[in-house]
């Protein structure tokens, strides 16, 4: 059973869950980020980014460079999951990635899936080897972006829990496809930049409503 995480947090199906505001999960000059899921799923920081415990009770700043954290692979085959970060985007001037992993299933080659951020502050979901969608982030800000895959292989996601409905064609996964997600911030010459304060990855598609229950719980810490 996962550990408490929060007030209201849903925890049902939870596999990771990362809060650089939490000390149970994080101290500053440690190089692990430890899991509040109970599942053990710890993160190890590479070229670490600074530590800001005066950033809305806690934040990993990262400067666009090399700085990334792995933590053990967490594996999905042909099964819904949930994606959550909160985060803040300090600069735009290339695409910068948020979770980072690969899915070989049907396709070609490993390719990675990521979240860019471009420089217009406009945000390019690319997954499952092709394409992208344009969608608003507020930039300079915190928000919550969620990421939800169904059991039927669509796919939608959210920011501060606004839904952003798009084609399914577009979203839809190859059949007996593999997601396989082992870390954040780092494809190569996209490193993230800007604050990072949580993530956490659920064994199921979270509904609406649970993701508005989880940004309720959350958005006082970022004056929302």
């Amino acid at each position: 059973m996962p550990t408490k995480v929060g007030p209201d947090i849903t925890d049902n199906g939870l596999l990771l869950h990362l809060d650089a505001g939490a000390p149970a999960s994080y101290t500053s000059g440690s190089t692990t980020w430890y899991d509040l899921s109970g599942n053990s799923n710890h993160a190890t920081l590479y070229n670490v980014p600074s530590y800001n415990p005066g950033n809305r009770k806690g934040a990993f700043e990262f400067d666009g460079t090399y700085e990334y954290f792995n933590f053990p692979e967490i594996t999905f085959t042909n099964q819904a999951f949930t994606l959550e970060f909160w985060g803040s985007i300090v600069n735009f001037d290339s695409r910068r990635t948020i979770f980072i992993g690969d899915f070989p299933g049907e396709l070609t080659g490993n390719y990675v899936f990521f979240t860019a951020l471009k420089e217009d502050g406009v945000t390019n979901y690319r997954n499952f080897g092709s394409g992208g969608w344009p969608y608003k982030v507020p930039t300079g800000e915190p928000f919550m972006w969620t990421f939800v895959h169904y059991s039927d292989r669509t796919s939608t996601f959210a920011v501060n829990a606004n839904f952003n409905p798009l084609d399914n064609d577009n979203l839809s996964a190859p059949t007996d496809i593999v997601f396989k997600f082992n870390g954040f911030g780092r494809v190569s010459s996209r490193p993230y930049y800007g604050d990072l304060y949580s993530a956490k990855i659920y064994n199921r598609a979270l509904t609406a409503e649970e993701v508005q229950q989880n940004f309720n719980a959350q958005k006082s810490r970022f004056n929302i």
